[in-house]
C-alpha cells in the first residue's frame, strides 16, 4: 500500500515525539516563513526543524522547480521525508537537506543528515505561545467544521429530531 502525506505524519510525529517537540502540520503563517511548511517542528530549545513530505517521484522533482526553496533564516535544519520506496530518487533532494524514509510499518530511518544553519534563532518563549495560540485556533475550526458535518448529517439522515447523547468512556458525543 502507498503511503500517503498523512501516513508519513503521523510517523514523524511518532518518532520526533510530539511530548518532547512542538509538531506543527501546514505551518504557512508569521515568523518570516516564505513557504509553507509540511511539518514544522520546534525543539524544547526553540530550534526549528523543516520537513518537507514527498509521496511520489512526481512531487519530489516538481519540488525543484518551485521558486522558493527551503530554509530560512530561522530554520536549523531540512528534511525531506519519503516512503523508504522512494529512497532511491534521492538525487532529486536539495543537497543541504537531510532525508527520512518511512518504512511500510511506520519506522522512521535517517538515511542522509542535513546541512545545519548555524546562524538560525531560536523562537523565544513568547514566540512559541504564539504558534500555541494558532494551533488552538485551528484546532477549534477544525471542531466546528467537524461538528458542522455532524449536524448536516443528522438533518440528512432524518431521525426524531432528537439528539441522543452517547457517553463513551467520559467523552460525549452526538449520536
Amino acid at each position: 500500500m502507498n503511503k500517503t502525506a498523512e501516513d508519513i505524519e503521523i510517523a514523524l510525529a511518532r518518532h520526533f515525539d510530539t511530548r518532547r517537540n512542538l509538531m506543527i502540520p501546514n505551518a504557512s503563517w508569521g515568523f518570516g516563513f516564505r513557504h509553507e511548511i509540511d511539518l514544522l517542528m520546534i525543539s524544547k530549545s526553540g530550534y526549528v526543524t523543516e520537513i518537507e513530505i514527498k509521496v511520489s517521484k512526481y512531487d519530489l522533482k516538481r519540488d525543484q522547480k518551485k521558486q522558493h526553496g527551503h530554509g530560512g533564516p530561522r530554520i536549523k535544519a531540512v528534511y525531506f521525508a519519503m516512503p523508504s520506496a522512494m529512497a532511491r530518487w534521492i538525487e532529486f533532494v536539495p543537497k543541504d537537506a537531510g532525508v527520512l524514509v518511512v518504512t511500510s510499518a511506520g519506522k522512521v530511518f535517517e538515511i542522509a543528515k542535513p546541512k545545519r544553519n548555524m546562524n538560525a534563532r531560536p523562537f523565544s518563549e513568547s514566540e512559541r505561545v504564539d504558534v500555541l495560540r494558532g494551533l488552538a485556533l485551528r484546532y477549534w475550526d477544525l471542531k466546528r467544521n467537524i461538528w458542522e458535518w455532524r449536524t448536516r448529517q443528522r438533518n440528512i439522515g432524518g431521525g426524531d429530531g432528537e439528539d441522543e447523547l452517547v457517553h463513551d468512556r467520559g467523552t460525549a458525543a452526538i449520536g
